[in-house]
C-alpha cells in the first residue's frame, strides 16, 4: 500500500491565471526599466540597429521584390490573354478567372515576400543584438543577486 499522495494535475482554472500573470509581464519589465534607467542602454542600441536592418532588408528586398512579382503576374496575365483568344468564344470567361488568380497570386506572393523579410529581420536582429542582451541579463541578474554575474571561464569555447 502506497501512503504517498498522488499529484495531481493542474487545474484548468489556473490556465486564466496564467495567463493574465504572462500578459503583465511586459509592463512590469517596462517598469523595472523605469526604476533602473542605467539598463536603457542596453535596450535602445539593439533597438536601433534592429531599425536600421530593418530599413535596409525592407528596401533592399522589398521594393526589388515587388517589381519581381508585378513582372511575373504580368507575364502569367500576358500568357493567360493568348491562350484565351484562341479558345472558343463559350470559354472567353477563363479572362475573368485569370484575372482573379492573377490578384491571388499576388496577395500569395507579397504575403509569402512580407513574411520572409520578417523572419530574416528576426535572425539578423537576434544576432546583433545579442551582446547587449547578454550585458543586460548579466546587469539584470546582478540587480536581483546583488552579486555580480559569475561566468564560467571559457565559456564561448565550451560552445565549439
Amino acid at each position: 500500500m502506497n501512503s504517498q499522495k498522488s499529484k495531481q494535475p493542474p487545474s484548468l482554472l489556473h490556465a486564466p491565471v496564467g495567463l493574465i500573470s504572462g500578459f503583465t509581464y511586459p509592463f512590469r519589465a517596462l517598469g523595472l526599466f523605469i526604476r533602473t534607467p542605467k539598463l536603457w542602454g542596453y535596450v535602445i542600441v539593439p533597438v536601433v540597429i534592429n531599425i536600421i536592418v530593418g530599413i535596409l532588408l525592407y528596401v533592399g528586398l522589398l521594393f526589388p521584390g515587388l517589381n519581381g512579382i508585378e513582372v511575373l503576374v504580368s507575364n502569367l496575365d500576358n500568357q493567360i490573354d493568348t491562350w484565351v483568344t484562341n479558345l472558343p468564344t463559350w470559354l472567353r470567361y477563363l479572362d475573368v478567372s485569370a484575372v482573379i488568380l492573377g490578384w491571388l497570386l499576388r496577395v500569395v506572393l507579397v504575403t509569402a515576400l512580407l513574411f520572409v523579410i520578417g523572419f530574416l529581420l528576426l535572425q539578423f536582429g537576434g544576432i546583433l543584438g545579442a551582446p547587449w542582451y547578454g550585458q543586460l541579463s548579466e546587469k539584470l541578474e546582478e540587480l536581483r543577486t546583488g552579486k555580480p554575474a559569475v561566468l564560467p571561464p571559457n565559456s564561448f569555447t565550451s560552445i565549439f
